[in-house]
């Protein structure tokens, strides 16, 4: 991993913006369907669920639409503060 841009004003800096440790963190819940869907959601961002054939599907699926919908908010100005890193957790049962 290449180390931040270096910027005079602020010795850790990524572009310009200063860098701090702002990590995002969901959980992510899995499980199987009758049918023998997979369904994963992430309960901290409601409406973020999604179907897959295999587990793996679902969680990539999930993830991606996770993704967007973090995007969105940062686009509209409805987070505070753009995240420097988003983890995703899978939820043990």
């Amino acid at each position: 991993m290449t180390e931040p841009m270096q910027h005079e004003s602020c010795p850790r800096s990524v572009h310009g913006y200063a860098q701090q440790r702002r990590t995002m963190k969901y959980r992510v819940d899995v499980d199987r369907e009758a049918d023998g869907r997979w369904i994963a959601e992430v309960p901290d961002l409601p409406g973020v669920m999604s179907y897959g054939d295999t587990q793996d599907a679902a969680l990539r699926a999930v993830a991606a639409l996770a993704f967007r919908v973090l995007a969105e908010r940062l686009e509209h100005g409805e987070m505070s503060e753009a995240p420097i890193s988003v983890s995703f957790e899978l939820a043990v049962a």
